[in-house]
């Protein structure tokens, strides 16, 4: 299905969908979610940048990642806020985008795009995005598969963690919880 948006949106829209492997059902979310507010501005169409998107995302993201920990970590509540926020703090989100270069499926204006492919905040706002655009498009199980593609599912073969998310999630899990002494 073609989008009536901007003519590079629908190859940017199938190479994002390539990457996350997830096929949006309605396009305007998805053109919505690789608008960057520098194209908007210049192009003011049918679509809007993906601002509000990304504060929709970041409060998705954050459910998800609590049900994900609370239902495989055993700490207390102190811990599992800590991990919380590493697991979706800017870096964490930047990994995962440069991991997929997710810059070149985004929309940028003509003063934005040599930085903005690079730009950490740039791009871990749109991961926000498009968890946001996602949820819109097929509510929690689809966020939860761009959830599941970031890498932190342990039967994830792809994202950010793929190596050894397990490790991962439990070596980040280790720096952030001081040690008891009995």
């Amino acid at each position: 299905m073609k989008t009536s948006f901007y003519p590079e949106a629908e190859e940017k829209i199938a190479l994002l969908e390539k990457k996350i492997n997830y096929s949006f059902k309605n396009r305007r979310f998805a053109a919505d979610a690789i608008t960057h507010s520098s194209f908007y501005n210049e192009h003011k169409q049918e679509t809007a940048s993906n601002e509000r998107l990304e504060f929709l995302g970041d409060s998705v993201l954050s459910l998800i990642t609590c049900e994900y920990l609370f239902s495989n970590i055993n700490e207390n509540e102190g811990v599992l806020t800590k991990l919380k926020a590493a697991l979706v703090c800017e870096e964490s989100l930047y990994v995962f985008a440069k991991q997929i270069n997710l810059g070149e499926c985004l929309l940028f204006g003509k003063g934005e795009k040599a930085a903005g492919t690079e730009r950490k905040s740039t791009l871990a706002d749109a991961v926000e995005a498009i968890v946001g655009a996602a949820w819109l498009d097929g509510g929690m199980d689809a966020a939860s598969a761009i959830f599941d593609a970031l890498g932190l599912d342990a039967n994830s073969e792809s994202g950010a963690w793929a190596d050894n998310p397990k490790g991962e999630l439990q070596m980040r899990a280790q720096a952030l919880v001081p040690p008891r002494h009995p």
